[in-house]
């Protein structure tokens, strides 16, 4: 099988901005539409299908891994700005 339809194989990206619910963990989920650059695009590809994950619970695993892994000025400055997201 060649990359290209390896990378095929892979789970389709979800697209807009509905909301819905992750059946194994009960908490809602938002949806994005981002632009990658082609190498960046490819590597995440590349990386689900060596990992088995799918590009939902690559990204989610890279986040839980960047919250936990920030300082406390940082964490402090994302409660503010939620604060601000949901009142704005």
């Amino acid at each position: 099988m060649s990359k290209k339809e390896a990378i095929k194989k892979d789970k389709p990206a979800n697209h807009g901005a509905a909301e819905s619910k992750d059946q194994s963990e009960g908490t809602p989920e938002k949806r994005l539409s981002i632009t990658l650059t082609a190498d960046n695009a490819e590597y995440i590809k590349v990386a689900t299908l060596i990992s088995g994950e799918s590009i939902k619970e690559y990204i989610n695993r890279l986040i839980a891994a960047d919250r936990a892994n920030a300082s406390s000025d940082t964490k402090s400055a994302m409660e503010t700005l939620k604060g601000l997201l949901k009142h704005g």
